[in-house]
């Protein structure tokens, strides 16, 4: 399916134009099937597969900047978006490709909460449902950034003075909430290195969920 239209040869420019998009299509089913290929019952293999999902989506959103020339906003899960990996599952990320290609070009924006409700699968019996958690855990990144009287502020870490910069750079527990929930894996962080700019919420509320239950 990806090698045929790779191999067509269009004969004028707006069939071009058509070709380039049907040859992304194609290698976009080409990624998914590759991606399913991996022995997920192997933790080897799965770290493997989520490098092979992370730079497939790196590698689309690059192909897309570069046939359209737009400035691309994409939204993803903090652990995709990183620059630096805080999980062993991910031994690069999303965030880590573009990075590497554009430097500053490619700007990550993390999530931070320090309480609130959320949806997620639950690990033993893979229903969807809402939880809710407490306050972060003390001497967490979220501990510290729910202090200010602000309730709800964006980080830009970028710029932040030098006082700042030394904790921004000490790796620290964080919240790490993915599809699955309760999760038992304790997650480290230094938030400057994961992240340009940071937005931080006091208290969240789930989304409304619009599958079947």
């Amino acid at each position: 399916m990806y090698e045929l239209p790779r191999k067509q040869r269009p004969a004028t420019a707006a069939d071009r134009q058509k070709h380039l998009w049907a040859v992304q299509h194609a290698r976009a089913i080409h990624q998914m099937a590759e991606g399913f290929s991996f022995d997920i019952t192997d933790g080897a293999q799965i770290a493997a597969m989520m490098k092979y999902r992370d730079q497939a989506m790196a590698e689309n959103v690059a192909w897309w900047h570069k046939q359209t020339g737009d400035r691309i906003l994409l939204s993803a899960h903090n652990t995709h978006v990183s620059h630096d990996s805080f999980d062993a599952r991910y031994p690069k990320t999303r965030g880590a490709f573009p990075r590497d290609a554009l430097g500053k070009g490619h700007v990550s924006i993390g999530f931070s909460f320090c309480k609130g409700a959320f949806n997620a699968f639950g690990t033993d019996d893979n229903v969807m449902r809402t939880y809710r958690v407490d306050a972060a855990e003390p001497g967490s990144h979220e501990d510290t950034l729910d202090k200010p009287r602000q309730d709800d502020y964006i980080l830009d870490m970028r710029t932040a003075p030098n006082s700042a910069r030394t904790w921004l750079a000490t790796s620290r527990v964080t919240w790490n909430i993915g599809a699955g929930w309760p999760d038992p894996t304790e997650y480290k962080t230094a938030l400057g290195e994961a992240h340009d700019i940071l937005i931080h919420l006091h208290d969240i509320e789930a989304t409304t969920y619009l599958g079947n239950p």
